[in-house]
């Protein structure tokens, strides 16, 4: 590998807004993935973001989101939990994806999101055991609740 390349970065460009105000609506829908070199792109107005990580209702948040049967977490994963890690690493936004413990709950995620809009994206999953209904179990997180992965 050439010393040049250890040094470059990837980006990959939505023009889907990941975060509102993020593109203009004439780039929808247009992925682009460029290479950028950190000495001829400005690294210090780049956003830090995670583009996969899970969160979950603490043990106290249990009763309102409660976990699926036999998915208790072994460690902290909660929304305060997750900020506190995002403000001391720099991380600027983030992609939740759904997590085991909720199973296909997703108010505990939805209530992250619409805590925080400019800071996270959702990833909703449905259940592939549910009688081939799993575009309709799209419809609310989608169309509703902001969720722009599956």
């Amino acid at each position: 590998m050439a010393a040049a390349s250890l040094v470059s970065l990837w980006v990959l460009f939505s023009g889907v807004a990941l975060f509102p105000g993020s593109c203009s609506p004439q780039h929808h829908n247009i992925l682009k993935l460029k290479m950028i070199s950190p000495f001829t792109h400005n690294l210090s107005t780049s956003k830090i973001i995670d583009s996969h990580l899970h969160i979950w209702a603490s043990p106290q948040e249990a009763s309102e989101f409660p976990y699926a049967p036999g998915q208790e977490p072994p460690v902290p994963g909660n929304l305060h939990f997750l900020l506190q890690n995002m403000e001391e690493a720099g991380v600027d936004g983030v992609l939740i994806v759904q997590p085991i413990f909720h199973k296909f709950d997703h108010s505990y995620v939805t209530s992250a999101l619409k805590k925080y809009p400019t800071k996270f994206v959702g990833c909703c999953l449905a259940n592939p055991t549910d009688g081939g209904s799993g575009l309709k179990q799209f419809e609310d997180p989608v169309l509703k609740d902001g969720y722009r992965a599956v």
